[in-house]
């Protein structure tokens, strides 16, 4: 093409994602732990492994285990748990299977994981509420 054609391109929108600075992710952390439990191991646990809210929500309390894991500054185990992620198998395939990916527990995970299994009931999901398991975020 010897000239450019005028092409109309509509505005750009406004960014989705938003990047929390480390003064509003303690924020935002702190406000939850004061409210519902639920609420703060939500939070806690999407900062801490990165995941999506689903994986998040996925977590059972058979794939927690506080005894294992890398040692820590008292020479016991932090522990570890255990998220269900998708992963590709082969992408020329584009077929997807499923894998556990272990996770080190910080201290504010233990911590928050410990005030939960207190209070855990038969449900056996880490986030529940009324003895049933919270399907998403919105509930």
């Amino acid at each position: 093409l010897s000239v450019k054609p005028n092409i109309w391109l509509p505005p750009q929108g406004k960014p989705r994602d938003v990047v929390l600075t480390p003064e509003q992710a303690s924020r935002l952390i702190a406000a939850a732990k004061q409210g519902d439990p639920h609420v703060w191991g939500f939070v806690v646990l999407l900062f801490a492994s990165g995941e999506r809210a689903a994986v998040v929500l996925d977590l059972q309390w058979a794939h927690v285990d506080f005894d294992a894991g890398p040692l820590g500054a008292n020479g016991k185990p932090v522990g570890v748990y255990h998220l269900e992620v998708d992963l590709v198998r082969d992408p020329a395939s584009k077929r997807w299977s499923k894998d556990r990916d272990q996770i080190a527990m910080s201290a504010m995970v233990r911590e928050m994981l410990l005030t939960l299994y207190s209070s855990r009931t038969r449900c056996g999901f880490v986030l529940e509420h009324g003895g049933k398991r919270i399907k998403t975020c919105r509930d």
